[in-house]
């Protein structure tokens, strides 16, 4: 069951509802993830598994991609938020520092792992500062 999450910043800037990670039908094949774009100044989300050709974090490699990935409302380049652990070497983390966290199967991820987006300040696009926040809203499935 997927995460419905909302990204706010004390300078105004809200994001529209982020339908984050997948469903019970498209699990290990969606992980919608939340991005954002310095040129619209636009906090979306985007299904890293679509773009994604491999990940290997035993090596601590970076997800590598087919695509590039990119805003959906300018098509620039984007950055996503939250991170990727494997199992092998996975901090412990308070739940309450966790926004939204995903179980990656190890047909994507070598040996299994997370991608974890924490409840932590944020970059916020709009006023280029540390001080967006990721809020619960709900389910999806």
């Amino acid at each position: 069951m997927g995460s419905i999450v909302q990204a706010k910043c004390k300078c105004g800037y809200e994001s529209e509802d982020l339908f984050l990670g997948g469903g019970m039908a498209d699990f290990g094949k969606m992980l919608e993830v939340p991005y954002y774009c310095h040129i619209c100044q636009h906090v979306g989300s985007l299904n890293l598994f679509k773009r994604m050709t491999t990940i290997n974090m035993i090596d601590g490699v970076e997800p590598k991609y087919r695509k590039r990935l990119t805003c959906k409302k300018c098509r620039r380049k984007v950055q996503y938020y939250g991170n990727f652990q494997d199992d092998i070497e996975k901090p412990s983390i308070d739940e309450d520092e966790i926004a939204f966290q995903w179980r990656i199967p190890m047909s994507s991820l070598d040996n299994g792992g997370d991608y974890t987006l924490s409840r932590t300040k944020q970059y916020c696009p709009k006023c280029k500062n540390i001080s967006l926040l990721f809020y619960d809203v709900g389910s999806w499935d």
